[in-house]
């Protein structure tokens, strides 16, 4: 698979024709790198990328020194531990807008190293995906989303693990008209080995506090907006692959589930 070095502010980067953007390092699941097993190897460019995001949104250089170098080597990486899961971040509860959310990295920044990297590149695709959860960032997400399609960038695409801890806004990220399909991380058909693989963090204010149906409830909503909808599980033994694919299907789903390696 070709993998390009980050671009710009090495705030983004590319894995095969696919450009990705990570919004947070913050999740209020274990992050998707985390599922993935404690020995899981990221590109050193990857982990460069989410590592700068994670100094920007603690406006630190904890990271600069170490990503420098990572820029110019080609072994795989472990991330970092990465921080606790939170319910929330903070300014998220306002009504969406066009503009910032006052948070880190700007979409301004994200947007200008999005349209360096489709100008130097061909990409398929342009990934709203990263260490953390995207969807904690609703405000930036629609409206850097907005901005992609005014400039007409390749289809972007969601991967998400489906909480969305913020409900008012749901329909607002799967109706935006800019983000084309969505990638869910359903896991398992089983709600309690749901909880007990992602360790979800749920505001006590959400209007659902079950984990897995608000996983679900945002896999048929995403279908009935009429987005292309792929689900995603990691291949941990304990997992039934059969009964997860056909509750997948059971949701309305008609891709197969897309498995990831588990590594141990």
């Amino acid at each position: 698979m070709h993998i390009s070095k980050p671009l710009a502010s090495g705030l983004t980067y590319s894995l095969g024709r696919s450009l990705y953007i990570p919004l947070t390092s913050r999740c209020n699941t274990l992050t998707l790198p985390q599922t993935r097993g404690p020995h899981f190897l990221l590109p050193a460019e990857v982990v460069s990328a989410l590592c700068r995001v994670r100094d920007a949104e603690n406006q630190k250089e904890q990271w600069k020194h170490w990503c420098m170098y990572l820029d110019t080597s080609e072994t795989p990486q472990l991330l970092p531990k990465a921080e606790e899961p939170v319910a929330a971040l903070k300014g998220q509860t306002e009504e969406i807008t066009d503009s910032e959310d006052g948070l880190q990295p700007s979409v301004n920044e994200l947007f200008m190293a999005v349209q360096e990297n489709i100008g130097q590149q061909e990409y398929q695709s342009v990934v709203f995906a990263g260490e953390g959860e995207p969807t904690l960032r609703p405000i930036a997400l629609v409206a850097l989303a907005k901005k992609l399609k005014n400039i007409q960038s390749p289809p972007l695409r969601l991967t998400t693990n489906g909480l969305m801890s913020n409900d008012p806004m749901r329909s607002h990220v799967l109706q935006s008209n800019a983000i084309s399909s969505v990638s869910v991380a359903l896991m398992t058909h089983d709600s309690d080995q749901y909880d007990e693989l992602m360790k979800p963090v749920i505001p006590d204010d959400a209007t659902n506090t079950r984990s897995h149906e608000r996983v679900c409830q945002f896999i048929q909503e995403a279908l009935t907006a009429g987005l292309a909808v792929e689900v995603t599980a990691v291949e941990h033994p304990d997992v039934d692959k059969h009964q997860t694919e056909q509750y997948a299907a059971s949701l309305g789903v008609t891709e197969p589930v897309r498995w990831r390696s588990y590594f141990p």
